[in-house]
């Protein structure tokens, strides 16, 4: 029992920080967890899309567009998560220029 509990204790400590994330996109600020919430919606419909991440990109990732909500939506609205890439996930990112830059987490 004692290992149990050890053992949940740490898999709180690595779950709950995750959930606990902002992400910072040109001043908007977007919950981790609504993003992670609308990424699970659209994986279990099987709705993911697939783009590069624009600029000199060539590798094609799965995402879902988003709202400044952290909400998934179905027309391109500036913000976006990716999934595959080799930063941690959600992705979030925003279009600057011609690619879409990771937004900076809190």
């Amino acid at each position: 029992m004692k290992n149990f509990l050890h053992l949940a204790i740490a898999l709180m400590s690595v779950v709950m920080p995750a959930l606990a994330v902002t992400f910072i996109c040109n001043g908007c600020r977007i919950k981790g967890s609504d993003v992670e919430e609308a990424v699970n919606r659209r994986t279990g419909q099987g709705y993911l899309l697939q783009a590069t991440l624009g600029g000199d990109s060539t590798s094609t990732y799965d995402y879902i567009d988003i709202t400044r909500k952290g909400k998934a939506t179905d027309s391109t609205s500036g913000y976006r998560c990716y999934i595959g890439t080799n930063l941690p996930s959600p992705d979030v990112r925003v279009w600057v220029g011609n690619k879409w830059a990771p937004c900076s987490r809190e």
